[in-house]
């Protein structure tokens, strides 16, 4: 494809998209092709970067980068341990990466940075002449996350995999004094018999289920997330005790069903009292929308709402369990879950906003007619979060920032532009894990043909551009259509930016939170330099 690229293009230098870094690219003659194109992919696929699971604790940033090695077609995860630098006389450095095992699948900082919870897949032999077997486990790390404390095997009854997809179902999330985590993983599938099958001889389970999508059959959802099942539920994990439970006051009620009338849950989260979770329910038939199963990253029209299920009971039941066979804990009586947003045909990515006055602020994007195509500009709705009583209060949703259809024209009050263009809505697939101040939620959202971050009020809904200038190594400033994404929001409000363009790999900045507190943060805001990602 690249050489086809570059004979029609008739182009001395790939510069039309890739730009004239010399460190990256190889000058290619006009009548003549390079020796070996996939040596040259190689190289320009080299400097992508990739960043998640960004937090920023006592003054270091980690992040991990995912690279995907084409030698062995796999992806390989790097720990980047950065320093963030304080003030003019702080030269910038990095610690060099170190190569996260294999057997990692997550990795889950706590807010506060003091805790560290890490998903392994291990593979644990089982009997004699039999296969090897993988098995869950969750590791506990306090201490400044320097110290393992408990290790947490998942009984193989309760669950499936365990779902770490922060821009599709979400991941693993604290509550806010860091003592339980939510997460979903696939339900597990009941036994099942034929209905030739002699019953008296059989080990019971249910006849005739072999095809059906509620029992046995591993559904798929699809697009790029053909190897997650369709079967997802959600389960609390109590830090000091190491039981593991489901939550079973769901729309999907104890059975678990999520097709023929169910749901598929996932992006869970604690609200800030720590009493409710709050989570996405995607209609698989319970709806009465969607009967089948359907993709789920390409297109962003499948029906979905917002549920909040009460846990406080059954986290006091956890707290006194003596361990993780927590699965046998009887079913909770803490009262039923709620539906936040009723009106809504499509509703995701619940996010809370820190407390002020007694009340934070549940953020989540939603349409509330849905899109003609796959996707389409998204509203934001928020729902004040009653942090005393634990409960929202429903009577305060409110459309923060409207759908868009056509960009706002450029005139006398609208004068803040990208590439020419004006505000054109937001076009959010998913708000990052941590986003929102007391005052304030960031995202980052398409603007023309770049990404950038904007900063919207709280109060009235004003969206204004967060224009960062991060100054590399080489003393060149942020080009005016570089594209930047929020890889996050720490806890003193500032905020950490990776900016990207097609001639350079990516750097990594921080913009502290009184610059983006200020008024005018369109014109420009000071960003410090915290690493320049290079190719691997």
């Amino acid at each position: 494809m690249l050489k086809g690229f570059l004979q029609t293009s008739g182009a001395t230098r790939v510069t039309s998209m890739l730009g004239d870094d010399a460190s990256v690219l190889t000058e290619v003659n006009q009548n003549a092709m390079p020796k070996d194109d996939a040596k040259m992919f190689n190289k320009i696929y080299s400097a992508c970067v990739n960043l998640q699971d960004a937090s920023v604790s006592n003054g270091i940033l980690s992040v991990t980068r995912s690279v995907r090695d084409i030698d062995i077609g796999k992806t390989r995860n790097y720990l980047y341990t950065i320093p963030i630098p304080r003030g003019h006389g702080f030269f910038p450095f990095s610690i060099p990466p170190s190569e996260m095992h294999h057997q990692i699948k997550a990795r889950i900082p706590s807010p506060s940075g003091e805790r560290l919870l890490i998903l392994r897949e291990e593979t644990a032999e089982s009997m004699e002449n039999s296969p090897e077997r993988t098995r869950l486990v969750f590791e506990i790390w306090t201490k400044a996350a320097e110290c393992l404390t408990k290790r947490v095997v998942i009984p193989e009854t309760l669950h499936g995999e365990v779902i770490n997809q922060p821009d599709g179902f979400g991941a693993p999330s604290w509550s806010d004094d860091e003592s339980a985590m939510v997460y979903c993983a696939r339900q597990n599938r009941p036994e099942v018999v034929s209905y030739f099958d002699n019953l008296d001889n059989s080990k019971g389970g249910e006849q005739g289920s072999q095809r059906n999508l509620d029992y046995s059959a591993m559904g798929r959802l699809g697009d790029k997330c053909t190897k997650i099942s369709a079967l997802l539920n959600l389960y609390l994990l109590h830090i000091r005790t190491g039981a593991v439970t489901k939550i079973e006051n769901t729309p999907n009620g104890e059975k678990g069903k999520v097709t023929d009338g169910g749901y598929v849950f996932g992006q869970a989260s604690f609200s800030p009292c720590g009493s409710q979770v709050v989570y996405t329910a995607w209609d698989s038939g319970g709806g009465g929308e969607m009967p089948r199963q359907l993709g789920m990253v390409q297109s962003y029209n499948r029906p979905s709402k917002l549920y909040a299920s009460p846990v406080k009971k059954l986290l006091l039941a956890m707290s006194q369990s003596s361990g993780s066979r927590s699965a046998l804990i009887p079913s909770s009586k803490d009262a039923a879950f709620i539906c936040l947003s009723d009106s809504c045909r499509l509703s995701r990515s619940p996010r809370f906003s820190k407390a002020k006055k007694g009340k934070a602020k549940l953020c989540f994007l939603a349409s509330q007619a849905g899109f003609d195509t796959h996707n389409g500009s998204v509203s934001l709705y928020t729902i004040d979060w009653d942090v005393k009583s634990g409960k929202p209060i429903l009577s305060t949703t409110r459309c923060l920032v409207k759908s868009c259809v056509d960009p706002i024209k450029r005139n006398e009050e609208n004068t803040v532009h990208v590439a020419n263009m004006c505000f054109p809505g937001l076009y959010v697939f998913e708000l990052p894990k941590r986003c929102c101040s007391s005052d304030f939620i960031y995202a980052t959202t398409q603007w023309g043909s770049v990404e950038k971050v904007v900063r919207i009020s709280l109060d009235d809904g004003t969206v204004s551009l967060v224009n960062v200038d991060i100054i590399r190594s080489s003393g060149q400033s942020t080009e005016s259509l570089a594209s930047q994404q929020l890889l996050g929001v720490d806890l003193d409000g500032g905020a950490i930016i990776m900016e990207s363009a097609p001639n350079r790999p990516a750097i990594v900045g921080y913009v502290t939170s009184s610059a983006l507190r200020r008024p005018n943060v369109s014109r420009k805001v000071e960003g410090t330099l915290v690493a320049e990602m290079g190719p691997i």
